[in-house]
């Protein structure tokens, strides 16, 4: 009458227990690997990070630049156009880096719009200095 139910766990269920238990990632980890893991996460996010401020910057100079030039306005115009509408490509390269799935698919989607624009920027140019001669 004194094992009523409940009162002692059945071996069985102490294990269903265990297995149960909830148990954080990090600790069958060990210390090496979430160390190395600490440092590839940091270096992901400081990759980013210079990838939005000196990419981003990039590109928003060589799209100035490009807009500059095929702007059908006079020059100051389009220049102080092509500058407030390079905000805008800066503000769109800074959200894409931290939207990205990884730190190389940020970087590739900065250099590969950049030499697309720079191109063009380079054949503009030289077509408007072939022009005027």
């Amino acid at each position: 009458m004194g094992s009523g139910y409940g009162a002692v766990a059945h071996p069985s269920r102490r294990s269903l227990r265990s297995l149960l238990r909830v148990r954080s990632n990090t600790e069958a980890i060990p210390a090496v690997k979430r160390t190395t893991q600490r440092a590839r996460y940091r270096l992901g996010v400081a990759s980013r990070a210079v990838a939005a401020v000196a990419g981003g910057y990039a590109l928003s100079s060589i799209a100035t630049v490009l807009l500059t030039l095929a702007l059908p306005a006079s020059r100051a115009e389009a220049v102080l156009t092509a500058t407030m509408l390079s905000f805008l490509v800066y503000l769109g390269a800074v959200v894409w880096v931290f939207a990205a799935a990884t730190a190389w698919r940020a970087w590739l989607g900065l250099i590969v719009p950049a030499a697309v624009l720079g191109g063009t920027a380079w054949i503009l140019r030289m077509a408007s200095v072939g022009g005027a001669s």
